[in-house]
């Protein structure tokens, strides 16, 4: 996302930028004009905010104060639905980022009190979009609606996943206040609760969102949620996860409630649509793509989609019609490598599509190899939203001897938590290799969808900054934590680090990760010992103000690689990293 060039000349002297903390509402509809509440820290010189969309803008500016910003934006009926990435804009730089929903459906914003049964606010209407927030420990939020005997209903809660620190809990409740039904995690990757409930009974019923309130519950700073509800699908799996640019894919969609889908369409990811973006990570991030959206009509629940050879290779996002509008879905990967199924025999470079159909399945294949020269085997279920498979992947040679295993891309289920698999095997001698996909605890069925990507690679690291602008006053200094991923087989190497592009007048101090700084789980089983070194900057007095575009280069051998800046949000962001969403570019901000 770049800032407007008109900020650049506007950068002037005074305090630090600003912060932004919340938005309330977390989004709107598409097509309208709405209010917004932006809280933070030094605000009082803000003019704005600015996204990752030209068509989403700051009309005006209502009321302003250090703590508070006050204003009106729209929302183009071209804007891209889902998550967008968004900034405060002042005459003391760019704020950090954070995200706001678009959204397609008629939208509600709760009002208050609602937190008892007798003061429910009323849902006039299904298919609905209720922007809400539970601004304190104790709050909880209801909301009423009737129905009719034999009416079914999905209540679908974001929060996280659309710029919200809120882990939530959704509750269903009759009208005496008994509980019918209960969410707190989605799925074993995912904690946004979501509910599908069919009323054998007409009446008035009520829904609930509360939140978590264990010991380590975060402060309710940004506990802002949508609430989607409707007669939507509710879909468990895809048959593939992927295709190749070039061929027609055929895709079976799995769930509930699949009659209403018509229309199935594919559209490259925008930075803040990586849902399971972590690192080590399989597919190499895009920014700033542009490409048609695929499309195809849904018949009996699957849809042929030819994808045409121009398409970028990259991630892409399911979005589906339905008679109650539309549903995003998972992510879906369009390859350049030469597709293959399970059980069959393959060359790599190449991905294999496959399920564990059954409990206690294991996928067995030949890969044949080359002598002396290094795969790269990696998993893609999780990081597409797959909701529960942990992939194992082995590797032995033609006597059967165990030549490598794979089990997490990441562990740390909070810090950055990839279930997904990835291993490095370089055989002596070149012929057969039997290669084995299963799940980690023998589950299976028909969601246990996966790919596994087969190609030359050797073991290499990631690197990310914290946080995703630097800003510096002139004659003063300024620091950037740098970050990084060991793939498996990259340990015991150091990695110089470099910048790029600092405008005139700044300098930074060139470090480096050392040799035995290493990436591991860490004693809580929960987040990872991460390397990091801190860069600082230098501005001398007669530095040149403005936004700067900067570019961190890690250097290891002959491998070079750049660092991404990215946005991390949820609970307890400064001790686990729930989301983090890449940004197009880090950048540095010189003041007067």
């Amino acid at each position: 996302m770049r800032l407007p060039v008109l900020l650049i000349a506007a950068v002037a002297s005074g305090a630090e930028p600003p912060v932004l903390t919340r938005i309330l509402p977390l989004g709107g509809q598409r097509g309208t004009e709405i209010q917004v509440e932006v809280t933070g820290d030094r605000l009082d010189k803000a003019t704005g905010l600015v996204f990752d969309s030209p068509h989403i803008r700051w009309l005006e500016t209502t009321a302003r104060t250090a703590k508070q910003l006050k204003g009106r934006l729209a929302i183009a009926a071209e804007a891209e639905p889902g998550p967008h990435i968004v900034r405060v804009t002042s005459s003391d730089g760019p704020s950090t980022a954070s995200l706001m929903q678009v959204g397609t459906l008629p939208a509600l914003v709760e009002n208050e009190p609602n937190d008892r049964a007798t003061q429910a606010q009323p849902i006039p209407a299904t298919p609905v979009e209720i922007y809400g927030e539970l601004a304190n420990r104790a709050e909880t939020d209801l909301f009423s609606f009737d129905v009719r005997a034999g009416s079914r209903l999905t209540f679908d809660l974001r929060a996280i996943e659309h710029g919200s620190s809120l882990e939530a809990k959704m509750y269903l409740l009759d009208q005496t206040g008994r509980r019918i039904a209960v969410s707190d995690d989605r799925s074993d990757f995912d904690d946004a609760p979501y509910i599908e409930h069919h009323f054998t009974q007409p009446g008035r019923y009520l829904v609930q969102v509360d939140q978590f309130h264990g010991i380590r519950a975060a402060d309710a700073y940004n506990n802002t949620y949508v609430l989607r509800i409707g007669d939507f699908p509710a879909v468990t799996h895809l048959s593939r996860l992927g295709g190749r640019a070039g061929e027609t894919v055929r895709v079976e969609i799995g769930g509930t409630g699949l009659d209403t889908i018509t229309r199935a369409e594919l559209a490259l990811v925008r930075p803040a649509e990586y849902y399971r973006f972590t690192f080590p990570n399989v597919l190499p991030l895009r920014h700033n793509l542009t490409a048609p959206r695929l499309a195809a009509t849904v018949r009996n629940h699957r849809f042929d989609l030819p994808i045409p050879a121009t398409a970028p290779a990259g991630l892409y996002r399911l979005w589906l019609h339905t008679s109650q509008g539309m549903l995003d879905t998972f992510s879906f990967e369009v390859a350049t490598l030469p597709e293959s199924f399970e059980n069959k025999p393959v060359r790599a470079p190449a991905v294999v599509n496959g399920v564990l159909a059954r409990p206690g399945e294991h996928d067995s294949f030949t890969l044949h190899a080359e002598g002396g020269r290094t795969l790269r085997l990696a998993t893609l279920s999780a990081q597409l939203g797959l909701p529960s498979l942990d992939t194992v992947v082995e590797v032995r040679d033609a006597a059967g001897k165990l030549l490598a295993e794979g089990d997490d891309m990441a562990s740390g289920a909070a810090s950055l938590g990839n279930p997904d698999s990835m291993l490095f095997v370089t055989p002596a001698a070149s012929g057969p290799l039997t290669v084995t996909v299963r799940d980690r605890l023998d589950r299976g069925g028909a969601a246990y969808v996966y790919r596994l990507r087969a190609e030359e690679a050797i073991p290499s690291f990631h690197l990310w900054t914290l946080p995703g602008n630097v800003v510096i006053r002139r004659g003063a200094q300024a620091e950037l934590r740098v970050q990084m991923a060991r793939e498996p087989g990259f340990e015991n190497q150091p990695v110089t680090l470099e910048v790029a592009g600092l405008p005139p007048g700044v300098r930074a101090e060139h470090q480096h990760i050392r040799a035995d700084q290493a990436w591991e789980l860490g004693a809580d089983g929960l987040q990872m010992i991460t390397p990091e070194q801190v860069v600082r900057f230098h501005a001398a007095p007669d530095a040149a103000p403005g936004v700067y575009s900067l570019v961190i280069i890690g250097r290891s051998g002959g491998q070079t690689r750049h660092a991404h800046a990215v946005l991390n949000r949820g609970p307890l962001t400064n001790l686990f990293n729930f989301v983090r969403r890449p940004l197009p570019a880090l950048e540095i901000t010189v003041l007067e």
